[in-house]
Order: C-alpha cells, then sequence, then structure tokens
C-alpha cells in the first residue's frame, strides 16, 4: 500500500485516463498530483479561492479540470503545470466536473442547480441544462458521449441527451 500525503482532507480524487497519474484535492485550496507508479509529487496546482470540489482528467491525460466552492472551474496543463483557463458562470459552489469521451466539451455542476456545458479549448459556456431544481452532485458521460447523466441531493439520476454534440461545435 502507498500513502500519497495532502495539505488537508481530501474532498475528491481522479487517476488520469492513461494510468500514469493521480490528483487529489480538498480544503487545502489546491490540487495535488502525484506519479501513479511510485507516488513522487508532480505538481501542486495553485489557483483556486475555496474547497476543490471535483477533478476530472481529459481523455488525453494532458489537462484536468477542477470545480470549486469559489464558483470558479479550472483547467490546468499538467505537462507545463500551468493555469490555461478559469470558467465563469456559475452562482454557487461547483461540486462536479466531466470531460466528453472526444475531450471537446466539459461539463460542470454545482449547488447552483445548473448544469454548464463549456467549450475547454475556447474556455467558453456553450449553454446551461436545466436540472430538476436540486443542487448537482455528479456528472458523468456515457462512453459513447450521447448521453450525460446528472446525481441530485434528491436521489435522483438525470439522463440528458447530449448537449450540443461536438459536430455541432459553436
Amino acid at each position: 500500500m502507498t500513502t500519497l500525503p495532502h495539505a488537508a482532507p481530501v474532498a475528491c480524487v481522479a487517476w488520469s485516463p492513461d494510468g500514469r497519474r493521480i490528483a487529489a484535492a480538498g480544503s487545502a485550496l489546491t490540487v495535488s498530483v502525484w506519479d501513479a507508479k511510485d507516488g513522487t509529487p508532480i505538481a501542486t496546482l495553485v489557483g483556486h479561492d475555496g474547497r476543490v470540489t471535483g477533478l476530472a482528467w481529459s481523455p488525453d491525460s494532458k489537462s484536468l479540470a477542477s470545480g470549486s466552492s469559489d464558483t470558479t472551474v479550472k483547467i490546468w496543463d499538467i505537462e507545463t503545470r500551468e493555469l490555461t483557463s478559469t470558467l465563469r458562470g456559475h452562482a454557487e459552489a461547483v461540486a462536479a466536473v466531466a470531460w466528453h469521451p472526444a475531450g471537446t466539451r466539459l461539463v460542470s455542476g454545482g449547488s447552483d442547480r445548473e448544469i454548464k456545458v463549456w467549450n475547454p479549448m475556447k474556455g467558453t459556456e456553450i449553454v446551461t441544462l436545466e436540472g430538476n431544481g436540486q443542487p448537482i452532485e455528479g456528472l458523468a458521460w456515457s462512453r459513447d458521449g450521447r448521453r450525460l447523466a446528472s446525481a441530485t441531493g434528491n436521489g435522483t439520476i438525470l439522463i440528458h441527451d447530449a448537449p450540443l454534440a461536438p459536430s455541432s461545435q459553436p
């Protein structure tokens, strides 16, 4: 067993799709990234002003999205360890983030009861989806990217048809 130290209680953890890295975050306001093979620290990503509550790797494992109680989603380039975008549009804490399987879309949701669909390359919001009036606790794309599941605090999971398929990019 390997123990990876973090500066504060951990709220979320995510393996990179290529299996080479693991990221974790929480109340320390930072995202820590380690080499998954030997536990060597790779990066400490600093930029949020609130607890980090959601993490998601891009399908190519080159970018990491983090959602926070500071109402933002940040996209990090893991190779350069630099912040590439700060996505603003949520009115309350962001609890969940998920990349589309093609890497062309990123979704976020949280306490404001909205699901935002983003173009991660441009750093722009594409559309806001309505939920069922409850805070969004989790998000996941189907493997083929045609549907999006959202988990809410009242015990329901909503299945949405894929918002703006990659072929209809603005």
